[in-house]
């Protein structure tokens, strides 16, 4: 029944027994997992070798009966993306499946992102008081655009006008900057 909903909303639709899971997706390339966890949690174990394999970029979705949602929160700790108690409907199958599609869609877009914010330790930029860039961090460089940190810091020499400030505070945003810059 699920497969025949699925396929009438347009998706191609591949039905694996759990021990063929790895087998199947080793055969064909898909873009979601939906993943019966079972009433005594042997899908999770799947869901354990797929999120530490090559597939872990793909989006689980796990179904679960409504009386396990034990199982369901260790499924989203193990690195499922959602979950469906069982019985739901069909507009909320739906749902879930496009969120879960547009999240790995994203996924590759904001891998810079992500990388940004990985080596916010190391700073995602420094500046001078008067706007030009000191040092970019190389996520920073991707994520904006630019082919190398040279061409940011030599075109980008306004960034003091486009901080978000208080504009009433800006004189002393300014002078508590170049106090810190000495």
């Amino acid at each position: 029944l699920l497969s025949r909903q699925l396929e009438r909303q347009g998706s191609q639709v591949t039905i694996a027994k759990l021990d063929r899971v790895l087998d199947t997706l080793a055969a064909m390339p898909c873009d979601l997992i939906l993943l019966e966890i079972g009433r005594t949690g042997s899908g999770l174990q799947v869901l354990a070798q797929l999120k530490q394999g090559e597939w872990r970029h793909i989006p689980v979705l796990i179904l679960a009966a409504p009386d396990r949602m034990d199982l369901v929160l260790r499924g989203i700790e193990i690195g499922a993306a959602d979950y469906l108690t069982k019985p739901f409907q069909s507009v909320l199958l739906q749902t879930k499946i496009a969120a879960c599609l547009e999240l790995q869609r994203r996924q590759g877009r904001d891998e810079s992102f992500d990388r940004l914010f990985e080596n916010a330790p190391v700073g995602v930029y420094q500046a001078t008081v008067t706007g030009c860039y000191r040092r970019v961090n190389p996520a920073l460089v991707e994520l904006l655009g630019y082919p190398d940190a040279a061409t940011l810091m030599a075109m980008v020499t306004d960034i003091a006008d486009r901080i978000y400030v208080d504009r009433n505070r800006y004189a002393d945003f300014k002078t508590m900057l170049a106090e810190h810059d000495r």
